[in-house]
């Protein structure tokens, strides 16, 4: 996990191996109450799995008091 953080932002990034998605790769951004997703997963169906996640992970941020402002979900390029 790394971190970095700016006056008024937030960014990190986490490498989880979950039991159902494998391995995802995770890049979050926070400035002020905005939040970016980068998302990083291994396959195909994975990749498919998150991106239909989005509203609902959307719906639960705006009950957090968030706004996510981009949520970008990729496969990851074979090593």
């Amino acid at each position: 996990m790394a971190f970095e953080v700016q006056r008024d932002s937030w960014k990190t990034q986490l490498r989880l191996t979950l039991p159902n998605l494998g391995d995802v790769e995770i890049g979050i951004a926070l400035a002020g109450n905005r939040v970016q997703l980068d998302i990083k997963a291994s396959d195909r169906t994975s990749t498919a799995v998150l991106r239909g996640s989005g509203n609902n992970l959307n719906r639960a941020l705006q009950a957090a008091g968030l706004d996510l402002q981009g949520m970008r979900v990729v496969q990851r390029e074979p090593a």
